[in-house]
């Protein structure tokens, strides 16, 4: 895990010792000082408290642990879109947004038309099936006349 920069500065830009951040988040100094080197990883909970203590938004001081996955909404809150241990909180364009909504609208009808193209082959399908039913039928019955020439063939 990466020393949490951002906290650091942000604490030293208060002049608050480690110390009284240790008791924030209920922690002896030790362990607190492993967090901010990031020996120990931060808890959600912990980010939360540590960013209302330094009076900051979440997102000023927060820094992901490794592979962390960090997503902030275009107004910058951080307010409670957290899920597990990590922050899912990420700054997306509006257009991009808008994007994504209409490629997913567009691909919605295309797959409507497809289900709806699918039925009326499956029904044509079930139509030749009859049809060919219908001919095998009539290929036996001829073929069980030209066995007995006695009976007239049907035509």
């Amino acid at each position: 895990m990466a020393q949490k920069n951002k906290l650091i500065e942000a604490r030293e830009l208060k002049r608050y010792p480690q110390e009284y951040m240790a008791r924030i988040i209920s922690k002896d100094v030790t362990t607190y000082c492993r967090k901010e080197k990031g020996i120990i990883r931060i808890s959600t909970e912990e980010w939360k408290e540590l960013a209302k203590a330094l009076e900051m938004p979440l997102a000023d001081i927060y820094e992901p642990d490794d592979n962390a996955i960090v997503i902030f909404n275009d107004n910058g809150s951080c307010g409670g879109n957290f899920v597990g241990e990590s922050v899912i909180n990420y700054s997306i364009p509006q257009s991009l947004l808008d994007y994504q909504k209409k490629y997913c609208e567009k691909v919605e009808e295309e797959n409507r038309e497809l289900k709806d193209k699918n039925r009326e082959l499956e029904e044509k399908n079930r139509e030749l099936e009859e049809k060919i039913r219908h001919l095998e039928e009539k290929n036996q019955a001829l073929q069980s006349q030209s066995q007995h020439p006695s009976v007239p063939l049907v035509t």
